[in-house]
């Protein structure tokens, strides 16, 4: 076999690799694309199902996710983003989670929010829930749950949490309901009143109403240092009267509790 014979053989192979090569990068290019249009495309959603009963009916469900606008892949769904959706549309879901069920339903698993607080609004009440977002608005005060007064909302809208009108007010809750958690008497307060003063007074158990007074504006402790301290001292102070004595405990004195019952 000659020499040129041998080169001859040696492109036509290469010729032949490249075609192969280009034929393999075209069967590749098609399919990336075959599997692009199938997860923007394909298995559209199309429905909800709801998996637990609550409040909201699946038609609700289905509204607030946007499902009837259609363009939404089921393979793609941004699972986080459509809770946000939930979350700020109804505002009595607290959490969801989701599961696909092909070809194009979306499971949808509910936990719904439990008024808390309700804060009057001249004859109205805001419910929040223990995050203290917005619930909704209602005329009468539902039992069971912690009454606010002294207080105003800055621009309430249901599912937003609450932003309140006075900066000293949004600190005094800030700083007083992870403490209520703490100490373990968030069952027992009945009543939070803010007032003009940044520290707020509490009402225990419908009987005992606790006032903090003022915060010392010296010295390394803060403010919620100091607050938990003063709540101990209330705390210990109630604990030494009878169970249905009613009255006042100040902690206005640092160190001390002093209750003065009702006459």
């Amino acid at each position: 076999m000659n020499k040129r014979t041998v080169q001859a053989r040696q492109r036509n192979a290469t010729k032949e690799i490249v075609r192969r090569c280009w034929t393999l990068l075209g069967g590749l290019g098609a399919g990336a694309i075959l599997l692009v249009a199938l997860l923007r495309f394909g298995f559209p959603l199309k429905n909800c199902e709801l998996v637990n009963q609550c409040r909201y009916s699946n038609e609700a469900i289905a509204t607030a996710l946007g499902l009837q606008s259609g363009g939404q892949s089921l393979l793609t769904a941004d699972f986080t983003a459509l809770e946000d959706k939930l979350r700020q549309a109804l505002p009595y879901i607290q959490a969801a989670e989701f599961s696909r069920k092909l070809p194009g339903t979306l499971r949808v698993t509910v936990t719904e929010s439990v008024p808390a607080f309700a804060l009057q609004d001249g004859e109205r009440w805001w419910l929040l829930d223990s995050d203290c977002k917005q619930l909704e608005v209602v005329v009468q005060r539902p039992e069971g749950v912690v009454t606010i007064t002294g207080g105003a909302l800055q621009n309430p809208k249901p599912g937003q949490i609450a932003k309140w009108d006075a900066p000293a007010q949004a600190d005094a809750i800030a700083l007083l309901l992870p403490l209520l958690e703490e100490v373990g008497i968030r069952g027992d307060i009945t009543g939070i009143f803010l007032g003009v003063d940044p520290v707020p007074e509490l009402q225990y158990q419908d009987r005992i109403r606790i006032v903090f007074g003022p915060f010392a504006q010296k010295g390394d402790t803060g403010k919620a240092a100091q607050l938990r301290q003063k709540l101990l001292y209330a705390m210990q102070a109630i604990e030494r009267e009878s169970a249905r004595q009613k009255g006042v405990v100040d902690t206005s004195v640092p160190g001390q509790a002093i209750f003065s019952p009702n006459r």
